[in-house]
């Protein structure tokens, strides 16, 4: 975990909910990492671990968090084509889902077992900071983190509207999208993703692709 004792708040970061860019916009306050008792500032000083240190249980807690469709498929592409990672290693994401590799089984086991006062989710970053009360918002600061993406994910199809964000809806069929929902549908309820509107996202962008 990464702690800020004179706020009396701990930030976790899980893997792949845009981590690389958050940790930076909290390096002018004093949160150290947990695991090293050092500051979080500069590259990857951050830590993803997920705890709460001994005498910090009354601490306030911010995590990032993502649209668990999303989620999975940005984690499958790490898994399977993070550098060193052999071809013939790599799976189909439809058999990462039929074989239930679910890293966020034990991530969202913190995330529902734990009071997350502010949630700063993947898809509403600024209006997530926006809600910290001590936090010193800068747009242009949030926005010159956010769009340097430097580890852009080029083996998943991309918004056209929005080229820094995967189209994640286009990898997925009907059967992947139901066994996701019902292995995760306490982490969609807890941070108010609404499945529904995104089936119905789902087959309005099938109806028009085949128009």
């Amino acid at each position: 975990m990464n702690v800020c004792h004179e706020l009396k708040t701990i930030l976790w970061l899980p893997p792949r909910t845009a981590s690389r860019s958050i940790a930076p916009l909290f390096h002018k306050y004093n949160f150290l990492n947990g695991e090293y008792n050092t500051h979080i500032s500069g590259y990857n000083n951050y830590t993803h671990a997920l705890s709460i240190p001994k005498g910090c249980e009354d601490y306030e807690i911010i995590c990032t968090v993502r649209n668990p469709y999303s989620w999975l498929l940005s984690i499958w592409h790490w898994d399977n084509f993070y550098e060193g990672v052999a071809e013939k290693d790599r799976i189909s994401f439809a058999t990462y889902v039929e074989r239930q590799q679910w890293e966020l089984t034990d991530i969202s086991k913190h995330l529902l077992h734990n009071h997350i006062t502010y949630p700063i989710r993947y898809e509403f970053i600024k209006d997530d900071l926006r809600r910290i009360p001590w936090y010193d918002y800068d747009e242009k600061e949030i926005d010159m983190y956010i769009n340097r993406n430097l580890n852009k994910s080029e083996n998943l199809k991309r918004l056209p509207e929005n080229t820094l964000v995967s189209d994640y809806m286009a990898h997925y069929t009907q059967k992947e999208l139901d066994t996701v929902k019902n292995k995760l549908l306490p982490l969609f309820k807890r941070f108010g993703y609404i499945i529904a509107a995104t089936l119905a996202m789902l087959q309005l962008s099938f109806m028009v692709s085949t128009a």
